[in-house]
């Protein structure tokens, strides 16, 4: 994904000849449409305010890329709270230090002699005092952008247009590790700290891990060990997910979605204009897509240029990026077949003509469609979409779920609809149509092989009790059962190896190394997503295995030959 973020940065900045291109500018939806400019006269020792509209070029103009996250300094001159600017909010509560950008900016070539200068005079105890009532009554706090003026020696500076003010948000002045890889492009100058900005998606990649990670500390030499970045990707990387963040975002139900798009190399910047991101639908615009292929130049097809998509479910918080499921590399031609089956399922069925008559618009079968039937439950604090996310994913990726499950969460949101029970707003819909909706899903679930039987998992505890095992073999042949699960997992994502027999020793295992393979086998299902399907078989293999640890006294003979039958057979 870094790489797509970086190709999407290219495009983004190759299409202008402005360098203020290359900052990964936010646009917020802010509730006000005015801005203000915040003037410091330091010739009057004066503050003025300065209306204007915001329009679709003002976040670019005054250059906001953000305001700085959790602790650390707002260095930006441009922001969405006044606050930061003045030093104080309109209760009166005095900003923090490192967060009044008066004394955060300082250190920015130029403009920080400029705001040295305003900090001389400027005391934001006094002017509260002062001017708060006066600045309240005029709205001055209401605004959705502010940004920082100053005027010296009758000269007007608006410092968001300084080179130098863009100079510093690109990082040209960062110091660099010669030596050190950039991992992205192989440039040996990395970063001692790429400290991307919270809240993004690249975020998620530098988690905090060094409290599970033995001899890793937060130090810029392991730093350097775990990602090196140089200060270029860096900025492209911004640059795409900033594009990301802001254009190939949807929302479904209480869920955010974001589109990373994986770009052929020769892939021209028009085509970012042309993938188009939709709660509705399948997520990207099929129909979109369609109308760039007639476009593009050389009548290429837009799918020659993108190869396939990453659809990155999560949230944006303060410091970091929550996600809930990452699908990687969704392939058009996927896209294309579930958007061609749903067509054809819904023309079979007669979906559209059958909801109409139940008087219910807006409704098809589509991921807005799915959500609203999957038993997800929307609180206050969050949102558990667990069921939903599953069956996506299987449906994206092109892998099978377990009948049961599928035919389980239908079964649930349809009881909590008749009963009008559900934690899901989108499930606010009529009961037949429900109904008819659900129908649809499970028969385009079966052209599109998303659903399997579970025969296996139904009779391996009935068949292994035929065996005249002891107990504790029967808990070796039940890890056998859950193994050819995560084998088969794996064999349908390409491992035609099955990577999990490599964690088996065939030349023997006693009842410690049996009950270690039993802890790795849960790590397995939980990143195949397969737990909740073999949950149940896991823990009654250990509970077996604990009644009866004689029976693994003897690897060699025992054990081995257990494990070599169940997996024959299995």
């Amino acid at each position: 994904m870094f790489d797509s973020l970086k190709k999407i940065g290219e495009l983004k900045r190759n299409s202008s000849d402005n360098p203020s291109s290359s900052l990964p500018i936010k646009r917020p939806k802010t509730k006000s449409k005015e801005m203000y400019l915040v003037i410091f006269d330091n010739d009057k020792k004066d503050v003025k305010f300065e209306k204007k509209e915001i329009t679709q070029n003002s976040f670019d103009e005054w250059k906001f890329i953000g305001n700085a996250s959790a602790n650390k300094p707002m260095d930006r001159v441009t922001t969405t709270n006044l606050e930061y600017v003045i030093g104080f909010d309109k209760d009166g509560n005095l900003t923090r230090e490192n967060k009044r950008i008066i004394n955060s900016a300082q250190s920015i070539p130029k403009v920080g002699d400029l705001l040295k200068k305003v900090d001389q005079w400027y005391d934001p105890s006094k002017w509260k005092q002062e001017k708060i009532e006066e600045w309240k009554k005029e709205g001055y706090f209401d605004g959705g952008l502010y940004s920082i003026v100053v005027v010296e020696g009758g000269k007007r500076h608006e410092l968001a247009k300084f080179d130098e003010y863009t100079n510093y948000l690109l990082g040209s002045s960062h110091e660099v590790n010669s030596g050190v890889k950039c991992q992205v492009c192989g440039n040996e100058e990395a970063l001692p700290n790429p400290d991307y900005p919270g809240g993004t998606i690249l975020k998620m990649y530098i988690t905090d891990k060094k409290g599970f990670t033995s001899g890793i500390t937060d130090s810029d030499e392991f730093r350097l060990k775990t990602h090196a970045v140089c200060n270029d990707c860096k900025n492209l990387m911004q640059l795409g997910e900033s594009f990301v963040s802001n254009d190939l975002k949807a929302r479904v139900g209480k869920l955010s979605v974001f589109i990373v798009p994986n770009l052929s190399p020769d892939s021209p910047a028009i085509i970012l204009d042309r993938i188009k991101v939709d709660g509705s639908g399948w997520i990207v615009s099929i129909n979109d897509m369609e109308k760039a292929e007639e476009e593009i130049m050389d009548e290429a097809e837009a799918r020659d240029y993108v190869y396939s998509v990453s659809m990155v479910w999560g949230d944006k918080q303060q410091s970091k990026f929550m996600v809930y499921k990452v699908n990687y590399d969704v392939t058009m031609p996927r896209l294309y077949e579930v958007k061609r089956t749903s067509n054809k399922v819904e023309e079979k069925l007669q979906i559209k003509e059958l909801i109409s008559a139940q008087k219910l618009t807006d409704r098809n079968l589509d991921v807005r469609s799915l959500y609203a039937l999957s038993p997800v439950k929307e609180t206050t604090r969050g949102v558990i979409a667990t069921p939903f996310l599953d069956v996506f994913s299987a449906l994206m990726e092109g892998y099978s779920l377990d009948r049961r499950y599928i035919f389980s969460n239908f079964l649930q949101e349809l009881k909590c609809i008749r009963t009008n029970t559900c934690q899901n707003a989108l499930s606010r819909i009529p009961f037949e149509s429900a109904v008819t909706l659900s129908t649809g899903f499970i028969m385009m679930f079966k052209i599109l092989n998303v659903m399997e039987s579970s025969k296996l998992e139904l009779d391996a505890k009935e068949y292994v009790d035929k065996l005249g095992l002891s107990k504790g073999l029967k808990g070796v042949f039940l890890l056998g059962v859950v193994t050819a699960s995560v084998g088969l997992a794996q064999y349908s994502k390409g491992d035609k190896k099955k990577a999990i027999l490599d964690r088996i020793d065939f030349e023997g295992m006693d009842e410690s190394d049996v009950k270690v393979y039993a802890n790795r086998l849960m790590e397995s299902l939980r990143d195949y997503g397969i737990l909740k399907y073999n949950e149940a078989t896991l823990a009654e293999a250990l509970s077996l295995i604990n009644e009866d640890r004689d029976s693994l006294s003897s690897p060699q003979e025992n054990v081995l030959v257990t494990f070599r039958l169940l997996l024959e057979n299995t």
